[in-house]
């Protein structure tokens, strides 16, 4: 009786030896991959990108894809400059948003139309305690939604100030 181990070479055998996992390992990291793929991701943040502008009082234009502010106005939108409305209160929120200023830390130097009076302002903000480092908001109202920020242009001087 003969007894023996015969070993074939192959060319793909002379590379290093490749680890072989079993049917198990495998089928353990398929499920941890699939795990992975259904646990909730961070909120992730809207792109923000910068552009140059060709107003010689603009350091720069920022944008971003903003949501809107939400609303607790009803019916047709009425575009109100009344500070004490509510259209007004929600245009502070949007203004707020898109500049990372609070609201309870914001001067509010102008607000006006935008190219469409209906559904678009513009603000100019600062800190209170920085009333030189102003900002130029755009928004647009979204139908149920509020106001949503569209551009902010940082301003080299406040030329709401004077």
């Amino acid at each position: 009786m003969f007894c023996g181990l015969f070993f074939f070479l192959t060319a793909d055998d002379s590379k290093e030896p490749t680890e072989t996992k079993s049917k198990t390992e495998q089928t353990q990291k398929a499920d941890e991959a699939k795990k992975d793929d259904t646990k909730p991701k961070e909120a992730e943040k809207p792109k923000e990108t910068t552009e140059k502008s060709d107003d010689p009082n603009v350091s720069q234009v920022i944008k971003k894809d903003w949501k809107p502010v939400g609303t607790e106005q009803k019916g047709d939108h009425v575009n109100s400059y009344e500070m004490k409305s509510q259209d007004w209160e929600e245009k502070v929120n949007a203004f707020s948003k898109a500049t990372g200023i609070d609201k309870g830390d914001m001067t509010i130097w102008y607000v006006g139309r935008g190219e469409d009076p209906a559904t678009q302002s513009i603000g100019t903000v600062t800190t209170k305690s920085d009333p030189d480092t102003a900002f130029r908001v755009y928004i647009t109202w979204v139908d149920g939604e509020g106001w949503k920020p569209t551009k902010v242009e940082e301003l080299k001087t406040n030329d709401k100030k004077n």
